[in-house]
């Protein structure tokens, strides 16, 4: 089963330090944080897909990120989860992290910071 830990992009009113997502779940052992408010957030809760990106950061659905495969080229897709599995997809393909033979997934941003991106990759326009 996986993690109960999320994530919400909080409203520019709602950023305190410099933190732009409020996360929740079981966040320690025992430690149950609660959701915020609609009113509070952008967009939907994204779940930890218990894959760590290279830099160490926690992968989130919604991240985008940076893979190399095989292939000589370099792919960019977005973190999701398919049948059960978190997966990387590119437009066209889901890329299961356990299929894909590489070291390193590094972080480019996510669906809140990088929009127009995001959209590119999801209309396989990269």
């Amino acid at each position: 089963m996986r993690p109960l830990l999320f994530r919400q992009k909080l409203k520019p009113a709602y950023v305190h330090n410099n933190e732009q997502f409020h996360y929740w779940g079981h966040v320690e052992d025992e430690l149950f944080i609660s959701p915020c408010g609609k009113n509070d957030v952008i967009g939907d809760s994204e779940q930890f897909t218990e894959m760590h990106h290279s830099g160490g950061e926690k992968s989130f659905e919604g991240d985008i990120v940076k893979f190399i495969t095989s292939a000589p080229d370099v792919k960019i897709g977005v973190v999701a989860y398919y049948a059960g599995a978190p997966v990387i997809h590119d437009g066209k393909n889901n890329w299961h992290y356990s299929q894909i033979n590489c070291e390193n997934y590094e972080l480019v941003g996510n669906k809140h910071e990088n929009p127009e991106l995001y959209t590119k990759i999801l209309s396989n326009n990269n």
